[in-house]
């Protein structure tokens, strides 16, 4: 398609008031973004972004899950085609919207769309993701029961607050883990080291004995974080009761890695289709549906 120029054709179906025609462009040009940087780069030429910044508000879930996904895709290419995502007006607030009020799979995809920026772009990008207002919804996600969107969730944190530690190194003035903290995120972490996942704990912890000690600075001695009996940190309040039992992970993800690895999420990645609902088994990956989209009613012109 790429190679035949069609994918003007398949962008412009995307500003189609009928969603039988805007759902199945949307998914072939998600296709398109989930291969190399080359093909990426022809679809955003094509004018995608303008399309997507539009469809992450859109009506249907569907529509807003799958303009997500795609944006996920799109933000593990090049630092220059996350540059086309953030400069983009309302692209990066629509997405952090989405991670915030969405129903639960616009959420995945979002969460996926925000880790991918934070891992794959530069700091300006994560500028622009807390300008919009990210720490807030990033630390409530951090409560669902997913353990692998936590996971991911908790992947994106880190990369923000280690910025903002790189920014308070250089004398600047922001000061990201006092916005987070500011969102109970550092109280969530705390809470996130009794979870049962043992990589969720593992992570939260990590990022308790980084980050929590920069956040408090100066504050009241009585309130500065100790290590608990257990090894969990706590702000000067009494640790969780009982005993810590850790799960065995679920099977590999899609990328192939296990979550019981240390990389722990393999972000940034492209996915093939929008991250399904966690199996009873475990977690997996959608594929696409059954029979593929009917385009037969639509021509590409």
């Amino acid at each position: 398609v790429v190679q035949s120029k069609g994918v003007g054709a398949i962008v412009g179906r995307l500003a189609h008031e009928d969603t039988t025609v805007v759902i199945p462009a949307l998914r072939t040009a998600g296709n398109m973004v989930t291969g190399t940087d080359e093909q990426t780069q022809a679809v955003l030429d094509g004018g995608f972004v303008t399309q997507l910044a539009r469809l992450v508000a859109h009506s249907r879930r569907n529509v807003r899950r799958e303009a997500c996904w795609a944006a996920s895709n799109i933000a593990a290419g090049t630092a220059e085609q996350i540059g086309s995502l953030v400069a983009f007006p309302n692209l990066v607030p629509g997405l952090v919207k989405q991670l915030d009020v969405g129903e639960w799979h616009v959420r995945k995809e979002a969460v996926w769309a925000v880790c991918n920026i934070t891992s794959s772009g530069v700091a300006h990008h994560i500028d622009v993701l807390v300008a919009a207002g990210v720490l807030g919804p990033l630390a409530r996600v951090l409560n669902v029961d997913d353990a692998r969107v936590v996971l991911v969730a908790l992947e994106a944190v880190e990369n923000i607050l280690k910025q903002g530690k790189a920014y308070s190194e250089q004398g600047r003035a922001e000061d990201f883990a006092g916005m987070f903290e500011e969102e109970q995120g550092m109280d969530i972490l705390e809470d996130l080291q009794h979870h049962a996942n043992e990589d969720v704990h593992r992570r939260a912890l990590e990022l308790l004995e980084t980050y929590a000690e920069l956040e408090t600075e100066g504050a009241d001695e009585n309130i500065q974080p100790e290590v608990a009996t257990g090894g969990t940190f706590t702000f000067g309040s009494k640790a969780a009761t009982g005993s810590f039992a850790p799960q065995a992970p679920g099977p590999m993800s899609s990328a192939g890695a296990s979550l019981n690895q240390a990389a722990i999420v393999p972000a940034p990645m492209k996915v093939s289709a929008p991250v399904a609902a966690p199996a009873a088994a475990g977690f997996g990956i959608a594929a696409p549906p059954t029979g593929g989209f009917n385009f037969s009613s639509v021509t590409f012109s």
